[in-house]
């Protein structure tokens, strides 16, 4: 009787529709259109109940008026229309091969990018390679980004002390220039975070003050500063009191024959670690 491809004895007895009007539902898809092509149920706008209606479904989106996820990925076409912005008919709607119900849903990304903290890492890489946050180019918060971690340093993006020496990778390269990869950096012998945090001396440089003895000399064998090139303060550099002139780096009299190491090694000659230099028995 309405002339919408459906009988009247369809209208009546199987689908329960009105067969004087068109359109029973009233949702601009016609009776027989509903049942015939698109297998929606004509007695209802929103045959899914996704809050997408059928014919925007059928004929703005080209969604699946029947199922509320028309492509399967877990998000509903809903959300991919009004909330997330995605293909409600792709899976993958950035085809960085994570579907989007999992970038949502599990790694917390944007469906819509395939590098969404934009750390010039994608997100298939964060996710399933590295497990690094895709959401964040810092994953584990040591003021270095994922890229210079996994690329430029080759250290651990989700640890923030690779070496587990006590500073973390940021301090060791942006303020100590430390290697992270490596609790010594300048192997010798005193770890990085004494160097940074207990004696201030240089995780770079074996001697740090540049007085000939090492850091690790001075701090544990001969007790001098390791970051003043002359302890005493008597003009001879530490170094040279030890491994030339044999004198005792913290006294500027080292054999206290009340005459300064200083002048009996570039006055007099004289030893410094002898109050008697010649044996007569006279200081």
């Amino acid at each position: 009787s309405d002339g919408d491809n459906l009988t009247d004895y369809e209208e009546l007895f199987i689908y329960e529709t009105n067969a004087t009007n068109v359109d029973t539902d009233e949702d601009g898809v016609n009776d027989g259109d509903e049942v015939n092509i698109f297998d929606h149920d004509p007695k209802n706008a929103d045959s899914d109940g996704d809050d997408v209606g059928d014919y925007e479904e059928a004929y703005v989106y080209m969604t699946s008026g029947t199922n509320v996820d028309s492509d399967g990925d877990n998000l509903t076409d809903y959300e991919e229309l009004f909330v997330y912005g995605t293909n409600a008919t792709n899976v993958d709607t950035d085809g960085d091969k994570i579907n989007d119900g999992n970038e949502v849903n599990i790694f917390d990304h944007d469906p819509k990018k395939t590098d969404s903290d934009g750390d010039m890492i994608g997100d298939y890489e964060e996710a399933y390679v590295y497990m690094t946050s895709g959401n964040n180019a810092d994953s584990d918060g040591d003021n270095l980004t994922d890229y210079e971690e996994l690329f430029i340093y080759e250290t651990n993006a989700t640890n923030v002390d690779t070496d587990e020496d006590g500073v973390n990778d940021g301090d060791e390269v942006n303020i100590f220039d430390h290697d992270p990869k490596n609790a010594d950096s300048d192997g010798d012998d005193v770890g990085d975070y004494e160097e940074a945090y207990v004696y201030m001396t240089s995780g770079t440089n074996v001697d740090s003050d540049g007085d000939n003895l090492t850091d690790y000399e001075e701090l544990f064998v001969y007790g001098t500063n390791a970051t003043n090139v002359d302890t005493d303060g008597d003009k001879i550099n530490d170094g040279n009191e030890v491994n030339i002139f044999d004198h005792d780096p913290k006294k500027t009299d080292s054999d206290g024959d009340m005459i300064g190491d200083y002048e009996e090694a570039y006055v007099y000659m004289t030893s410094g670690n002898n109050a008697d230099s010649d044996g007569d028995n006279l200081t």
